[in-house]
């Protein structure tokens, strides 16, 4: 059996890794975007189906449950409420 070294032309080939570039991170931010972040919150398939079909009845979008829900949390801890960074 012969090794790889012996296999084909007997030369060892060197596989570079391949090198993505990193995208330009020197754009700026929307402006009703500029004093936020992200906040990322998994749930049950179920739960998002929920959400979608509340977010339909009430002609309401995500992030405005999202930041109702948030307010109503800070509320139950007597925390002070957020405005929605879009409005």
């Amino acid at each position: 059996m012969k090794s790889l070294e012996q296999a084909g032309s007997g030369k060892k080939k060197i596989i570079e890794p391949k090198t993505t570039e990193t995208p330009d991170r020197n754009w700026k931010k929307p402006q009703t975007r500029q004093n936020s972040k992200g906040v990322l919150t998994q749930i049950s398939s179920e739960g998002h189906k929920q959400l979608k079909r509340l977010s339909l009845d009430e002609e309401k979008t995500m992030q405005d449950l999202g930041v109702e829900a948030y307010n109503l949390l800070f509320a139950k801890y007597q925390i002070p409420e957020i405005s929605d960074p879009e409005n």
